[in-house]
C-alpha cells in the first residue's frame, strides 16, 4: 500500500506540477485556518473563564443569585472550547508540517 501511495505521488507530481504545488499550498491554508479557530476556541475559552470566576464571585456574595446557573454554564462552555481549541491547534499543526500528505488526501477525495 505504501509503495503505490509512492508512486501515486510520483505520477502527480511528473504529470501535474502546477496541480501538486496547488494542492499542498491548500492543505497548508486550511492548516492556517484551523490555526485561526483554534485561537478563536481558546479565546472564547479564556473569556468563559472569566465569566465563570464573575458568576463564582457573586454567587459567593448573593448564594441566591441566577449566577449558580451561570457558573456551571460558563465552566462547562471553557471546558468545551478548550477542547475543541487543541483538536483544531494539532490538526492545523498536522496539515502545516505534512501538507504533501493532506494534498495527497485531496487527490483521493478522503
Amino acid at each position: 500500500m505504501n509503495e503505490l501511495l509512492i508512486q501515486l505521488v510520483a505520477f502527480t507530481k511528473a504529470a501535474s506540477p502546477i496541480v501538486w504545488a496547488t494542492l499542498v499550498k491548500q492543505a497548508c491554508v486550511v492548516g492556517c485556518t484551523y490555526l485561526v479557530w483554534a485561537t478563536v476556541a481558546i479565546a472564547f475559552c479564556l473569556l468563559s473563564i472569566i465569566l465563570a470566576d464573575y458568576g463564582r464571585q457573586q454567587f459567593k456574595k448573593d448564594p441566591n443569585s441566577e449566577w449558580e446557573y451561570g457558573l456551571v454554564i460558563f465552566f462547562a462552555l471553557s471546558v468545551f472550547a478548550g477542547l475543541i481549541s487543541v483538536g483544531l491547534f494539532l490538526e492545523g499543526i498536522s496539515r502545516l508540517v505534512n501538507p504533501e500528505y493532506y494534498a495527497l488526501m485531496l487527490i483521493l477525495g478522503k
